[in-house]
């Protein structure tokens, strides 16, 4: 069983790590294609070189500096990928909350409450919910606590040394978080090395890869823990079946109907990924 929230915040994964793979694709290709050209002109300039591409003369600069220009480019659009990556997480987790405000109506608003450990967005909502963090892997809160801090560093890079609360997790926590990932990863850290400082200045491609597979690691860890949170009834009642009459405009739908619990059941299975039992209807009409 999953969330929505959980397949929208895959989906958008997916559509990055689609759109910034396409991006190296072309680069890749194009300094294939014309790599000789480039160098037996080098002081010429694009719109010399380039005259049907309607972009050239918007970015008129000689051919020797492609590559510098390329490698600007580059870095501002991994940190702008790492960037939306973190966005769309943190948009999940708020999504996710939402649906637990309107299964259970009495809990507070996000920045409502006293708690400890409460100071960044996954923990206000495990706190909210009342999910101990002492019966959750650490890992994978020590890796979005270090995915964060790599993140501030890479937004305010005028910064010559990167913060404590990074360099104490490179330090105590680096070694096992690389064997932690190595272990759940399909083909293990690409380019992520928790235990480097160096490595927590730097965004590359390959760690980009390996931040995209982090998320959706941890975010189906996530998803499963909360949802265990839920109460079934009120979570198909108040959720699923909202959802359901919502995306098909539904009115007046009675889940006695046999034909309606059959297209209802369909849906379970696309969107959520399980099929309730009868005692589950049951419980909903």
């Amino acid at each position: 069983m999953k969330t929505r929230q959980l397949k929208i915040l895959l989906q958008e994964l997916s559509d990055l790590n689609n759109s910034f793979t396409h991006y190296f694709f072309v680069w890749t290709q194009f300094e294939l294609d014309y790599s000789q050209a480039i160098s037996d002109n080098k002081n010429k300039l694009t719109s010399d070189i380039f005259k049907h591409n309607r972009f050239s003369k918007k970015h008129n600069i000689e051919l020797s500096k492609l590559s510098d220009e390329h490698k600007k480019t580059n870095e501002t659009l991994l940190n702008g990928i790492f960037t939306l990556i973190y966005s769309s997480f943190e948009n999940y987790l708020n999504e996710i909350y939402s649906v637990a405000k309107k299964i259970g109506n009495s809990l507070p608003e996000l920045n409502e409450g006293k708690f400890e450990n409460d100071d960044i967005l996954v923990l206000k909502v495990l706190n909210r919910l009342n999910i101990k963090q002492e019966n959750l892997e650490d890992s994978y809160l020590q890796t979005l606590d270090y995915i964060r801090l790599k993140r501030n560093r890479l937004i305010h890079q005028n910064s010559t040394n990167i913060s404590r609360s990074l360099r104490e997790i490179i330090n105590k926590n680096g070694t096992e978080l690389n064997a932690f990932w190595n272990d759940i990863l399909p083909k293990n850290l690409q380019g992520i090395d928790f235990s480097n400082n160096e490595n927590a200045n730097q965004i590359t491609y390959n760690i980009l890869i390996d931040v995209l597979n982090i998320f959706r690691g941890i975010s189906n860890y996530l998803d499963i823990i909360i949802l265990k949170s839920f109460k079934l009834p009120e979570f198909l009642i108040n959720e699923v079946f909202v959802e359901f009459k919502s995306i098909n405009r539904y009115k007046n739908f009675s889940l006695i109907d046999e034909r309606n619990k059959r297209k209802f059941l369909g849906f379970c299975k696309t969107e959520y990924g399980f099929k309730p039992t009868e005692y589950d209807f049951q419980e909903m009409v």
